[in-house]
């Protein structure tokens, strides 16, 4: 099925550029290019064509897009100064064909959806591991655990998401045959100890005031904490170990 909808998105930069150069499958970033004009680049999915109504659409495609945000995220890294957290958002809906703008006026208020339509079959030819984006993409929608994990790295790396992100990664990792959360701590370059200060910062009022996960519960500033780009690394350690040991 071939794309109906197109959106332009909320920044341009190298590496939007650089991502429309991958096979998306289940979702893309296309450019578009006119004479003496930089090219421009949307965000699409056939996961859309299906749909009429163009709050639907735009339901669907926040999924959508804030699961491409967490393929990119698992790749940030605070240490590196050309690393950046991806923040894609959309802007405005076209219909491809005409680019006549449907945005729907409340597009603020929509909330996400179901990002996959059920009835599509998609060539799977190219759907290898070197393709990255069109590999999580495909696992994420017949594995609730990879799903999971991308939107919510999609949301962001403040200290409560990433929070969530570690029990999310706990849990699916205790489900693993012959394998559990210590064996996947135990392929990052992260100790349970550093685990323990992440946790005691993370849940410390007194150090992160609204940022923490929990309110003034009187705890005492824990003895060793760990600074916030440092447990960025930790949950996106942990979630590419658990990748790994699961599906590569």
């Amino acid at each position: 099925m071939s794309n109906k909808y197109i959106f332009s998105i909320s920044y341009q930069n190298s590496k939007i550029l650089a991502d429309s150069y991958l096979y998306g499958h289940n979702l893309s970033i296309v450019r578009i290019e006119d004479d003496d004009m930089p090219p421009e680049c949307y965000f699409t999915s056939p996961h859309l064509s299906r749909l009429e109504d163009p709050n639907e659409v735009w339901s669907r495609a926040l999924s959508l897009i804030t699961m491409y945000n967490g393929v990119c995220n698992l790749d940030f890294r605070s240490n590196n100064e050309n690393s950046q957290i991806s923040k894609l958002g959309l802007v405005r809906l076209f219909e491809w064909d005409s680019f006549e703008d449907i945005t729907p006026n409340n597009s603020l208020d929509i909330a996400p959806s179901n990002p996959f339509d059920e009835q599509l079959t998609l060539n799977n030819t190219y759907v290898t591991k070197s393709h990255r984006l069109a590999f999580l993409t495909e696992l994420a929608k017949n594995n609730d655990d990879i799903y999971h994990i991308l939107t919510q790295l999609g949301n962001g790396l403040n200290w409560r998401n990433l929070y969530a992100i570690y029990d999310t990664i706990v849990t699916v990792s205790n489900r693993l045959e012959n394998s559990s959360f210590p064996t996947v701590l135990s392929n990052t370059s992260f100790s349970n100890t550093d685990v323990n200060a992440f946790k005691a910062t993370v849940n410390n009022f007194g150090l992160l005031g609204v940022e923490a996960r929990h309110g003034e519960l009187g705890f005492n500033t824990p003895k060793k904490t760990l600074n916030l780009p440092d447990s960025q690394n930790l949950i996106l350690e942990l979630c590419n170990s658990f990748i790994r040991l699961k599906y590569e």
